[in-house]
């Protein structure tokens, strides 16, 4: 059980952060090994993917803590436009939630839904030269974040491919693109945990050590390729992790067809 944790944890790590959709991946695990890792997933998913970006993402979230307390002006837009995204992506889920608990029945649905997060990720390679930051954001911006994440739900569709996307079609600076993003996923991804925190205590006291070992595995992994993808973005070069979900979803097809 340590190994298949360990291994889960990697996958996990690797696919949360970069641009190919970690839910995409593991269902398609669960489908070929016939497992049922759902619980040990979502631990992994809530507890090592938010300590990862704090860690990566430490710098950022002080100064806009700092900039809240002295009421800064910016800091204050920019703790709004987080609180209203998640906002936006939460009711959705929430009122769509029997829908997107459908969609992991569908193995088939994978393909498709890869598909489209490669031609997204393909499409930005022309949006790569943006001059807008975090100063531009407005309540349209909010909207239209909150709901491409709230899609992201989507086994197969990347959270962090279709919201830097959005961003970058948005004509944000695709640094401060890759930077929002995350930063959107905090209070996203603490909700989920919360709701879920029952679940949670049961597993780790019945797999503390096996879940632990999955955990750590998805925090390192998570904190590399958050670095990969920052590099790979700085160099213009996002749109590449389309080409892999194109070859995933014909895999994908082909596997369950």
């Amino acid at each position: 059980m340590f190994f298949s944790n360990i291994i889960l944890g990697i996958i996990q790590g690797i696919t949360e952060f970069l641009p190919i959709s970690s839910s995409g991946h593991l269902l398609i695990l669960q489908e070929i090994f016939k497992t049922d890792n759902r619980l040990i997933v979502d631990i992994l998913l809530h507890i090592a993917t938010i300590l990862a970006v704090i860690i990566y993402f430490y710098k950022d979230l002080v100064c806009l803590i700092e900039g809240v307390f002295k009421k800064d002006r910016e800091s204050l837009r920019s703790l709004f436009f987080i609180l209203i995204t998640t906002f936006i992506t939460g009711i959705i889920a929430i009122i769509a939630k029997d829908f997107f608990d459908s969609l992991f029945n569908s193995a088939h649905l994978i393909s498709l839904s890869f598909l489209f997060t490669g031609t997204i990720l393909v499409m930005t390679k022309k949006f790569m030269t943006g001059n807008q930051n975090i100063n531009s954001i407005n309540l349209n911006y909010a909207f239209i974040l909150g709901v491409t994440q709230a899609i992201a739900i989507t086994p197969g569709i990347s959270r962090s491919g279709i919201t830097i996307a959005t961003l970058l079609f948005m004509s944000f600076k695709k640094e401060e693109a890759f930077r929002i993003s995350f930063l959107v996923s905090i209070p996203a991804v603490i909700g989920a945990l919360i709701l879920e925190f029952k679940g949670i205590s049961s597993a780790l006291i019945n797999n503390f050590y096996p879940i632990l070992a999955g955990f750590i595995a998805a925090l390192i992994f998570g904190l590399l390729s958050l670095r990969l993808l920052s590099f790979l973005i700085e160099k213009s070069k996002f749109y590449i992790f389309g080409f892999y979900c194109f070859f995933i979803a014909i895999l994908t097809f082909i596997y369950f067809k």
